[in-house]
């Protein structure tokens, strides 16, 4: 029986992917952005540090917080019907072969691990829709943000900085952040991260309510 813990890694490989699709996403681990950068009046590229937005993002943080408040209420149901399972699989066993006590328990049986394959999916498929929609919600007002912002300071490109923490464990996520890498430096000053992510956060009414 394949255990719901897989959902979290496959959390970050979505969000990884989402990231590099957005127009103007990057996830840089570095912090010597500053908070204020320099004029931009007359800068014609610039980046956004997608690490400082999703980490500042109040509404990205609430959707996190949702999410794993979905996963705790995923695993509690999923853990209960792996002990139904086992008692049903340990009655089963207790029974003499050929009865027809043992095959009623053994219908019993099987219509509870049908029972964990549907809940499993169905968990599954609320998570995916709930990750899809703060991920559409928040690329899509950041790409309009960063569009505005842009028009305001004459800036005719925005670009994504990936960066990484190479002293991290190798994994596929870093593979994949290494791999895709686009810029290798930007000077700070081009960084726009702060007023982005100001003009979000000023957007954002409060926080997911709670179902």
């Amino acid at each position: 029986m394949a255990s719901y813990d897989s959902m979290p890694r496959l959390w970050v490989r979505a969000l990884l992917g989402a990231a590099l699709a957005g127009a103007v996403t990057a996830l840089v681990a570095s912090g010597d952005t500053p908070e204020n950068p320099l004029p931009v009046e007359k800068t014609l590229v610039a980046v956004v540090d997608m690490g400082r937005v999703l980490a500042g993002c109040k509404e990205w943080q609430d959707a996190v917080q949702e999410r794993a408040r979905m996963l705790d209420t995923a695993h509690r149901t999923l853990d209960k019907l792996v002990r139904k399972d086992q008692v049903l699989r340990n009655e089963y066993e207790n029974l003499a072969p050929g009865t027809d006590e043992r095959q009623k328990k053994a219908d019993e049986l099987q219509a509870a691990l049908q029972e964990y394959d549907q809940s499993r999916q169905q968990l599954d498929e609320e998570a995916a829709r709930q990750h899809e929609a703060a991920v559409r919600s928040l690329f899509a007002k950041l790409n309009r943000v960063v569009a505005e912002y842009a028009k305001e300071h004459d800036i005719r490109v925005v670009l994504k900085k990936q960066g990484f923490d190479l002293s991290e464990p190798q994994s596929v996520e870093q593979s994949l952040q290494i791999a895709t890498t686009e810029v290798l430096y930007a000077d700070p000053a081009l960084d726009i991260s702060g007023p982005v992510l100001e003009r979000l956060n000023a957007e954002y009414t409060g926080p997911i309510e709670v179902k």
